[in-house]
């Protein structure tokens, strides 16, 4: 549904649950911002994919934490007013792993959401995550919400690639449809030209037949008496091959001694670091980073070269203790 309606150009209705925004350190943290990497594929994200981060007439905001009865109650009930209001095309669930998890093992609460009757997408958590209820119910499932931003950008660019391409293959039709056309009226310049100069060139060619029959004749007498020189020619030629197999003496055989080189392959041992990562990621929520992009972000954050990676700038930074293999 999603790759006909952004093929055609149509808007898509989606309507997003997302987890509340909160602040660490005197710092927004918002787990739409997981979903995508910079500016421009939140562009794609807003105006192909409906999500309105600025206003968010399309986003439910849920509490997980305190009163969670109540709470499902209210969502359920804005869902259904923005179903009376206008048709949805889908539900997004979007959270962040953690503990806070039960909302969406509710069997009551998932039981609501299938009666709904709309499809539904969830990306809820971390890769160890997907047993919940809600995410096996789902019409699809991603890992953790920065794979559904990875999810939807991919199915945009997928449906452009193939857009372009249609576009040049009718561009090359028509270049060969050109081509042909010029091929045709070139051939039918030079076939005209070639029947009107052909009652001029027969004229011309019975007065040369004579003459052609006259060279001829002088040519045959010249190549008999070629054949009968080469004939003589070839006989000397015998037997100077015969005088010089007799005379020259064979070449000598070279000796192929070879010395083999052997070659050692050097091995080089690398130390490699150990390190948690349950842990890491532990220590990183403390921080307020959180999802798949909290080394990175970290690394910004720290004026530290963003690489994503484990290392020991990294483990120093955290004030991990640094071990080897």
């Amino acid at each position: 549904m999603i790759k006909k309606k952004i093929d055609k150009k149509e808007k898509i209705n989606l309507l997003y649950i997302v987890s509340k925004s909160f602040d660490i350190n005197n710092k927004k943290r918002d787990i739409l911002n997981d979903l995508y990497l910079n500016e421009k594929e939140k562009k794609i994200l807003k105006y192909d994919f409906g999500l309105d981060f600025e206003n968010e007439s399309n986003i439910i905001r849920m509490k997980t934490k305190t009163n969670e009865f109540f709470d499902k109650k209210r969502v359920l009930s804005e869902i259904r007013k923005k179903q009376k209001n206008k048709k949805i095309d889908g539900l997004v669930f979007i959270k962040g792993g953690g503990n806070d998890l039960d909302y969406f093992d509710d069997i009551v609460f998932c039981e609501k959401i299938v009666e709904l009757g709309v499809p539904f997408i969830t990306a809820i958590g971390h890769t160890n995550d997907n047993d919940l209820l809600l995410s096996q119910l789902s019409d699809a499932n991603y890992n953790t919400p920065t794979r559904l931003g990875i999810g939807f950008l991919e199915i945009y660019n997928t449906i452009n690639s193939e857009n372009i391409e249609e576009k040049l293959g009718s561009a090359k039709t028509k270049n060969v449809i050109f081509m042909f056309i010029i091929v045709i009226l070139l051939g039918y310049s030079i076939f005209s030209t070639f029947f009107m100069k052909r009652e001029v060139k027969e004229k011309n060619e019975t007065t040369k037949i004579e003459e052609v029959s006259r060279e001829k004749n002088i040519k045959i007498e010249e190549v008999k008496k070629e054949e009968k020189n080469n004939t003589t020619k070839n006989t000397l030629k015998e037997n100077l091959n015969n005088l010089k197999e007799k005379i020259i003496t064979p070449e000598k055989k070279e000796s192929n001694n070879q010395k083999n080189i052997s070659t050692k392959k050097v091995e080089n041992k690398s130390k490699k670091l150990i390190y948690s990562e349950d842990y890491l990621y532990t220590v990183l929520s403390w921080k307020g980073y959180r999802g798949e992009r909290a080394i990175q972000e970290f690394q910004r954050d720290n004026g530290m070269k963003v690489t994503g990676k484990v290392d020991e700038n990294l483990l120093k930074k955290l004030g991990i203790k640094i071990e080897y293999k």
